[in-house]
């Protein structure tokens, strides 16, 4: 939750006011308070990385327009500004409405873990793109399994090498008491305790490099996934598709890591066709804004919300007239402060731009938190937030928050009808990954009566090794769908 060698490229001028660069390229945006060569590094691996994806999976899907906003940060402190973590995190990675986002602590920046924050990204990244173009009810190992695998390639300039033997879950494997066979093919890393845990993403690897180098395994794999997928009874699936049980397939796991291991080399895709990449300086704002912003659009626990509101407005405070503060600041006022001031900057900006998408959904966003505590009728309010909402997907077409955010008004002002699964279908197919997009859209598809769509929805989510109590409540969804009565959503946890 990597590595590779520099490339020597130009260092632009710069700002000398402005921290954060931002890189675009045609699947991330890639923001870091470091050097402009390593940004690009990172940014250009990570295409390398996406397109090592696309071919072992042979993926020809047209890439998402949601692209994957990734934070390359100098220590746990700036990881700390969205989300609650421990000194030790090295990366982070969230699925939220309001955004899906990794953040590590970049490889220059001296930390002292035993797994890299860039490692971090490349094991969430192969989770978002599994969930992003095959989403489906994958059991826990595989899915840590094939996230553990992929993020062990290691990246030269001219190559990508995969498979190579990974030491930190090598030493775990040689050193450590495995776990056994059914706790490894039956159970959630969150079941296990201690060193359980760490042995499980070992053994995983292991699973996986061996399946997928091992003649016929793959086959038996797509079988067994088949099987499990219609709801077979898993061990019975994995006899009929590996012709073993659990306790044999350990055994083969132990004969194939004491043997000699191979691996692939590829050349570097970049090498033979760059990526367009885009660097630009943020504005002197973003320096104090910038991860604040990433936390609003993450979701703002209850006990942050005094915080991070005093800080917004101070720090905006230091900048004003400018759009990036403004925007940041609206978003706050809107979601964790004050609407009526969310509405008064959020007019601001649009006096400056009528089609400002941000400042659109900020002002939306706004209306609904008034159309909430109002005392009569909340209908004109609604009205008013879903006609911005409209204006903002116009200006910004398949942006989550937007559609998301008209879904909402639609549910709070009538009925579900089509109109409203339609769009909430559109922004679960951009964002996937987002378990509350995913258990809102399976709720109005039974209220539509689409229940097998409903389950085919919620099983991803059912399934996610780390989904907790949204996993529990996709699965009470899914008995209810089979049994053909509508089920509820949970509220959204607040984190």
């Amino acid at each position: 939750m990597r590595w590779l060698v520099g490339v020597a490229l130009l260092l632009g001028a710069w700002p000398a006011q402005a921290r954060w660069l931002e890189a675009e390229t045609p699947h991330f945006i890639v923001y870091s308070d470091g050097t402009e060569p390593r940004l690009r590094e990172f940014a250009l691996l990570l295409e390398d990385y996406d397109a090592l994806l696309r071919v072992l999976t042979g993926t020809r899907t047209e890439a998402s327009p949601t692209k994957l906003r990734v934070y390359l940060v100098r220590g746990p402190a700036a990881i700390r500004e969205v989300r609650s973590v421990a000194n030790t995190t090295a990366g982070l990675y969230v699925a939220a409405p309001g955004g899906t986002a990794a953040f590590a602590i970049r490889r220059d920046s001296g930390g002292e873990f035993g797994i890299e924050g860039e490692d971090v990204v490349l094991h969430e990244y192969a989770h978002h793109f599994m969930t992003q173009y095959y989403p489906f009810g994958y059991p826990a190992w595989y899915v840590e399994g094939f996230a553990e695998y992929l993020m062990t390639a290691e990246f030269t300039p001219t190559r990508i090498q995969l498979g190579r033997f990974s030491p930190n879950r090598g030493a775990w494997l040689t050193e450590g008491s495995w776990i056994p066979a059914d706790a490894l093919l039956t159970k959630r890393p969150g079941e296990l305790r201690g060193d359980q845990v760490a042995m499980f993403y070992a053994q995983a690897w292991l699973a996986v490099h061996y399946i997928n180098r091992t003649p016929g395994k793959l086959a038996a794999l797509r079988a067994y996934l088949t099987a499990i997928g219609k709801g077979a009874p898993t061990e019975a699936a994995f006899i009929q598709a590996f012709g073993t049980d659990f306790t044999g397939f350990q055994r083969e796991l132990r004969r194939y890591v004491g043997g000699r291991m191979t691996y692939t080399a590829f050349d570097r895709f970049a090498a033979k066709a760059p990526p367009t990449m885009a660097v630009r300086a943020l504005p002197a704002a973003a320096d104090e804004l910038l991860l604040p912003l990433a936390n609003l659009r993450a979701g703002v626990g209850s006990e942050w919300r005094e915080k991070r509101l005093t800080q917004v407005r101070a720090a905006a405070a230091r900048f004003p007239g400018d759009a990036f503060a403004e925007r940041v600041l609206a978003l706050a006022e809107a979601q964790i402060g004050d609407p009526a001031a969310a509405i008064a900057v959020a007019d601001r900006l649009l006096l400056r731009d009528a089609v400002d998408a941000e400042a659109l959904l900020a002002k939306a966003t706004a209306l609904m938190a008034q159309a909430r505590d109002a005392p009569g009728d909340d209908r004109p309010l609604l009205a008013q937030a879903r006609q911005l909402f409209v204006r903002a997907n116009k200006a910004a077409p398949n942006q989550v928050p937007i559609l998301f955010g008209y879904a909402q008004v639609q549910l709070a002002s009538a009925p579900p009808n089509r109109n409203v699964l339609d769009v909430l279908l559109l922004a679960r197919q951009l964002a996937p990954q987002v378990a509350e997009i995913g258990l809102l859209t399976a709720h109005v598809a039974m209220r539509q009566g689409d229940f097998d769509v409903a389950e085919k929805l919620l099983r991803p989510i059912a399934f996610d090794p780390h989904g907790g109590e949204l996993a529990a409540a996709a699965t009470r969804m899914i008995d209810a769908a089979r049994a053909r009565q509508v089920a509820e959503t949970p509220a959204s946890p607040n984190p």
